[in-house]
C-alpha cells in the first residue's frame, strides 16, 4: 500500500518523510531552516491527537526529554527539545541513519553473514560506554543522577551506516530523582527477553540491570540463540534465570575464553556480575585484543552497506527532493509540494519562517531545564513578534576523558549544525585527534598540546604538517585538512617494537605465541609491541603445557626463562 504522507510544515520543522508510526506516535525525518541557507536535520517524533489529554502520558513524556537531554555522549542519541504545536506534543532528536541491532541480526543471519566475533565485541563495547557514562552522571551540584536505562534490548541498539552505535530510548528509565524517574518500582518494564532475576521479582535493583541485559545480547550475537530461551510470562522468565547458560563454546565453537565471561554477565546474583559497564568493557577490550576498535567499526560500516545497499541509495533520493519541499512549503500554505522550481526564491522563502514559529519549548538541550505545561493541552498564547536569536559557538564536556572527549570533538566537526557556528571571516579551529589518543601535537618545534586537541584559532593553515609523538610509539606526520570551516588533521602511531628471547629448562619447547606455532626455545623473537600482552604456550614431549602472558616491556633483559615441569 503506497504512503499517503505528504510533507508539511509543523511550527518550526519541515516534516519531509514519514519513517515509521505506531500507537504513541509517528516519526518524521524533518529538518530546521536558518539564515544563509542553514539546515539542521533531525528526527521528529509526533504524539498522536489521542494522547495529548493524557495527563499521565504527558508527565512521562516531559521525564523522558529532561533526562535525556542531560545526557551528551557520542553513543547516546540525542534529545533537542520537547514542546508542543497546535496542541500536538513533540520531541525533537538526533537523526540517526541506520538500522536496529535486532534487524541487523536477523537480516544478516537469513543472508548467510551473520556478524562475527570481532564485530559483536566492538557493538557491546559501544553500548557499555554509553551505558558507563548514563550510569556515571551527575547534575550541576555533583549528585549522582543514578540512572539506569532498564530497556536494554536490541530494539533499542542502532548501527548506523558508518559502523557506529547508538543506544536509544531512556522511556522507561530510573533515575534517583523521582520527578525525573517513569520506572514504577515494583513493576516489571521493558522487554521481557532481557530483564534480570531481580527486575522480574520486583526486587530493589541498580545499574547491574543493564549489565545482564548487555550480557544477553552478547550471547545472542555470538551464539544466534537466547541464553535462556523463549519464556512468555514474569514466572518461566525467573526460572529460566536460575538455570545454567549453555556455555558460547558448546553451543557456536567460539573460544572456552567467552565461557566465563558470558556466565559471569549472567549472573543470578548481581554481586556475582561485573559491578560497572566500565569494568565489563574493559574485560571485552582484552578479549578484542590484539584488534583496535577502528579497525571492526571499519568492517562494521562495510557489513551494514553491502546489507542495506537498497534502503541507502532511497535514501539518497529522498534527500535530493528536500530543498524543492522546503521551498514550496516556505512559500505558503496554499503551495503545493510539486510546485515548479524557482516559483518562490529559496533564500526569501526559508528565511521567512521565524525561527520558532508556532512552537513552544517545554524541555530544551541549550537550557535543559524542563517548563512544563500547566495542564496536558496548554492555552494559546498570545502571538508575539519573534525576536531574532544569537547563536553562541558552546560544546560542554561530557565528563569522560579520552575516546569520549575525541568523539564528542569529532561529532561536532563532521555533524552540520553540531553546536558550532562560525562566521565566514573568523578564525579557523583546529581539531587534532589520534589513535591511540594522548599523543603530543608539535608544529615544527613548538609544542600545541596533546590529543583530542581543539584550538579555537590558529594561525596555521591547510596543507601545514603537524607531528604527533607518543611515548613507545613512532612518531607520525599529520597533514592539516579542510573540513567545512574548520581545520582538522588526525593520525594513527603504531606501537613501537622489541625483542623477546624465551629460554626453557630443557631446551626444545614448541613454542606458540597467541595460538601460532612461532619456533622452539631457546627463541629469538624480534618487532614485538612493547607495550602489548602476548600468551605463550610452551610444550614438550613428557612434560605439562607451560602457559603464560607476558608484556615486553616488563620483562627485565628482554629474557623470560621457563623450567617445565614432568607430567
Amino acid at each position: 500500500m503506497a504512503d499517503s504522507f505528504k510533507p508539511e510544515l509543523f511550527g518550526k520543522f519541515f516534516l519531509l518523510q514519514r519513517l515509521g508510526a505506531g500507537g504513541m506516535a509517528e516519526i518524521y525525518r524533518a529538518k530546521t531552516a536558518g539564515a544563509g541557507g542553514f539546515e539542521k536535520e533531525l528526527v521528529v517524533k509526533r504524539i498522536l491527537p489521542s494522547l495529548s489529554s493524557d495527563q499521565q502520558f504527558i508527565r512521562m513524556l516531559i521525564n523522558e526529554a529532561k533526562l535525556t537531554v542531560a545526557l551528551t555522549h557520542p553513543t547516546i542519541a540525542q534529545i533537542y527539545e520537547l514542546g508542543e504545536v497546535d496542541g500536538r506534543y513533540f520531541i525533537s532528536m538526533e537523526y540517526v541513519e541506520g538500522a536496529t541491532l535486532h534487524e541487523v541480526m536477523y537480516l544478516a543471519r537469513h543472508m548467510g553473514r551473520p556478524l562475527g566475533l570481532e564485530q559483536s565485541i566492538y557493538i557491546c563495547l559501544e553500548v557499555l560506554r554509553g551505558l558507563d557514562y548514563a550510569h556515571k552522571r551527575t547534575d550541576g551540584a555533583g549528585n549522582p543522577l543514578g540512572i539506569v536505562h532498564c530497556d536494554i534490548s536490541p530494539d533499542n541498539i542502532m548501527l548506523t551506516w558508518d559502523g557506529g552505535v547508538k543506544l536509544l530510548d531512556f522511556g522507561v528509565a530510573r533515575a534517583a530523582q523521582k520527578s525525573l524517574s517513569n520506572y514504577r518500582e515494583g513493576t516489571l518494564m521493558g522487554k521481557l527477553s532481557y530483564a534480570a532475576p531481580e527486575q522480574a521479582e520486583g526486587k530493589p535493583f541498580d545499574h547491574r540491570v543493564d549489565i545482564f541485559a548487555v550480557g544477553v545480547i552478547f550471547y545472542e550475537l555470538l551464539t544466534g540463540t537466547h541464553p535462556f530461551g523463549k519464556v512468555s510470562d514474569v514466572e518461566a522468565l525467573i526460572e529460566s534465570r536460575k538455570k545454567p547458560v549453555v556455555p558460547p563454546s558448546q553451543r557456536a565453537g567460539v573460544p572456552k575464553v567467552f565461557d566465563d565471561f558470558v556466565a559471569r554477565s549472567l549472573a543470578y546474583d548481581p554481586s556475582q556480575r561485573f559491578q560497572s559497564a566500565e569494568e565489563m568493557a574493559d574485560e571485552l577490550l582484552q578479549m578484542l585484543f590484539p584488534t583496535q576498535t577502528m579497525e571492526v567499526a571499519a568492517h562494521l560500516e562495510a557489513t551494514m552497506r553491502e546489507l542495506y545497499r537498497g534502503r541507502i541509495e532511497q535514501q539518497q533520493r529522498e534527500r535530493a527532493k528536500d530543498s524543492e519541499r522546503m521551498r514550496a512549503l516556505a512559500a505558503g500554505p496554499a503551495s503545493k509540494v510539486s510546485a515548479p522550481r524557482g516559483s518562490t526564491p529559496p533564500e526569501k522563502a526559508l528565511e521567512a519562517i521565524p525561527a520558532a514559529s508556532g512552537t513552544k519549548i517545554f524541555v530544551s538541550k541549550q537550557f535543559e531545564e524542563a517548563r512544563p505545561p500547566v495542564t496536558a493541552t496548554p492555552r494559546q498564547a498570545p502571538p508575539r513578534t519573534p525576536t531574532p536569536t544569537r547563536v553562541v559557538a558552546t560544546r560542554r564536556r561530557s565528563g569522560r576523558a579520552g575516546a569520549f572527549l575525541a568523539g564528542a570533538i569529532l561529532g561536532a566537526v563532521v555533524a552540520l549544525g553540531g553546536g558550532f557556528v562560525y562566521l565566514e571571516q573568523a578564525p579557523r579551529p583546529l581539531v587534532v585527534l589520534s589513535e591511540p589518543l594522548g599523543a603530543e601535537v608539535y608544529h615544527e618545534e613548538k609544542l600545541l598540546g596533546q590529543t583530542p586537541l581543539y584550538l579555537p584559532e590558529t594561525e596555521l593553515r591547510e596543507r601545514a604538517v603537524l607531528r604527533l609523538k607518543l611515548p613507545r610509539h613512532r612518531e607520525v606526520e599529520a597533514p592539516i585538512e579542510r573540513s567545512g570551516r574548520v581545520l582538522f588533521a588526525r593520525g594513527k602511531l603504531d606501537v613501537a617494537v622489541g625483542s623477546l628471547r624465551i629460554e626453557s629448562i630443557p631446551s626444545g619447547a614448541t613454542v606458540r605465541m597467541n595460538g601460532q606455532f612461532v619456533g622452539t626455545t631457546p627463541l629469538e623473537l624480534r618487532d614485538l609491541p612493547l607495550d602489548a600482552r602476548h600468551r605463550f604456550d610452551l610444550e614438550r614431549a613428557g612434560y605439562l603445557v607451560d602457559s603464560f602472558v607476558v608484556r615486553p616491556e616488563e620483562v627485565e633483559g628482554g629474557v623470560v626463562r621457563r623450567t617445565l615441569r614432568r607430567e
